[in-house]
């Protein structure tokens, strides 16, 4: 919480300082939430395996596959790393109900060449290695069901214990957040703060890209209440115009609102 009445500013890998975000205007402040608000979001039903249309209970099998791709879910397409989990899961592992025992009976070196051979991640064994390990502790710590992960826990409190399985910061924040999202828990959290979203929020503001930390604390000024409510409409804007390079600008609906939007 300190953070909300921190500076937003920040230094970028390359020491670049970042300008200081922490003296803009109240009012403008307020007119890019309201403006962000209103932009297009992905619907609930965008939230594989947990956000289908008229779902009102949550298994034990669709909690496991949902958590299992977000533990995957950085440096890869998003769309496509989800089907090829969708594909894994259900062809390579033949759907188990008990995702989890399945993944950490496997030894070490037979999981790493199943999921190698299938090419599941980009990053191969490093990122299919730590699924093997989050996987043992889920087993040893939730008995292998995800959903005791964050029932009875509010959307911050979900996303630590995530964090607390090694999940990661950022995944641990969107996966709490699209439970949220699709009224599974409740509760507060921050955006993710992936390479769109911060692409998108920087610029709107800064004119410019901000580092991860930078875009988090800058959403807590935003929208206090809940910035995680801002991170949808960020990335869709961000995968969808406000591209690394060649944004579309004048098709975004944040353009009127957008520093850099304004310069072009």
């Amino acid at each position: 919480m300190r953070l909300l009445h921190h500076s937003v500013s920040g230094v970028t890998k390359r020491g670049e300082r970042i300008m200081v975000l922490d003296r803009i205007p109240a009012r403008r402040l307020q007119t890019v939430r309201t403006a962000i608000l209103k932009a297009p979001r992905y619907s609930s039903d965008g939230w594989e395996w947990i956000g289908d249309e008229g779902l009102k209970y949550l298994t034990k099998k669709r909690a496991n596959k949902y958590l299992f791709a977000c533990i995957l879910d950085y440096q890869m397409e998003a769309d496509y790393l989800w089907v090829k989990c969708r594909e894994f899961l259900e062809t390579e592992l033949d759907d188990p109900d008990c995702l989890w025992d399945v993944v950490a009976k496997f030894p070490l070196s037979k999981w790493l060449k199943r999921t190698r051979d299938f090419g599941l991640h980009r990053f191969k064994d490093a990122a299919h290695r730590r699924v093997w390990i989050i996987a043992r502790r889920i087993c040893d710590e939730y008995a292998g069901d995800a959903r005791l992960i964050w029932r009875n826990r509010t959307t911050a409190e979900s996303a630590e214990r995530m964090e607390e399985l090694g999940v990661g910061p950022r995944l641990s924040r969107m996966a709490a957040g699209g439970l949220a999202d699709t009224g599974w828990i409740k509760g507060r959290s921050d955006v993710k703060a992936d390479v769109h979203v911060c692409r998108t929020l920087g610029r709107i503001l800064a004119g410019k890209d901000l580092e991860p930390n930078a875009t988090v604390a800058l959403a807590r000024r935003i929208y206090p209440r809940n910035p995680w409510r801002l991170d949808g409409p960020l990335f869709v804007i961000g995968k969808g115009y406000c591209h690394a390079t060649e944004p579309d600008c004048p098709e975004c609906t944040l353009r009127r609102n957008c520093l850099y939007g304004r310069k072009r």
